[in-house]
């Protein structure tokens, strides 16, 4: 039977993306505490167009369960649920380039496994990478470009339908996944999200 892109990709070290983690560390949901200490979301001098497997989770404003409610690990989306459940699965109709993997909608965040297939910024040179990402532009078809339009598209729908006053947090988490035991790991722990909703957990 033929594996898949992320198969392939995952299965071949080469290929695999570097995180801020040690290579070998099993995976683990990032502290709240260990972003703020780092200053930094995005790895500096990652070439976040590249294809590869990325953890997303973006967050509601001041953590708002704006997103909908969850009973006996049953969620019953919001209509700004709804409209965050719509934008995502349109993202591979605006961005040919990107897949969708396993996703949650939480009552005040999002998780998603967002994967980009092989595309032209694979072929950027050392150097060009290494430009640290705040003094880059916005790479067409990146991560942060496909996030960014994601979050407007929710909000712009907010605007158009008496929900003004939602907002996501200004920015949003990542993990580069580096192998699919960790890829493994990761859509185990969205699917239990649900079940293991805790509204005072606040350590990613």
């Amino acid at each position: 039977m033929a594996r898949s892109y992320v198969e392939r990709h995952l299965a071949n070290p080469s290929n695999s993306t570097q995180s801020r983690h040690a290579p070998n560390a099993p995976w683990r949901v990032p502290t709240i505490m260990a972003y703020k200490d780092q200053k930094q979301y995005r790895l500096p001098t990652h070439n976040y167009g590249r294809s590869g497997v990325y953890f997303i989770t973006i967050c509601v404003q001041n953590r708002i369960p704006a997103f909908g409610s969850i009973e006996n690990g049953r969620l019953t989306l919001s209509p700004i649920g709804e409209a965050v459940s719509r934008s995502w699965q349109e993202i591979p109709k605006h961005y040919p380039v990107a897949r969708l993997d396993q996703w949650v909608i939480m009552p005040d965040h999002f998780h998603g496994l967002l994967i980009l297939k092989p595309n032209k910024n694979d072929a950027l040179d050392k150097q060009e990478d290494a430009t640290p990402a705040g003094r880059r532009p916005l790479r067409p078809a990146s991560v942060p470009a496909i996030i960014n339009q994601f979050k407007g598209s929710v909000k712009r729908w907010c605007n158009q339908h008496g929900y003004e006053d939602f907002s996501w947090q200004p920015r949003y988490h990542d993990h580069i996944v580096r192998n699919a035991n960790a890829l493994g790991n990761i859509r185990q722990y969205i699917i239990r999200n649900p079940e293991e909703w805790d509204p005072t957990k606040t350590d990613w």
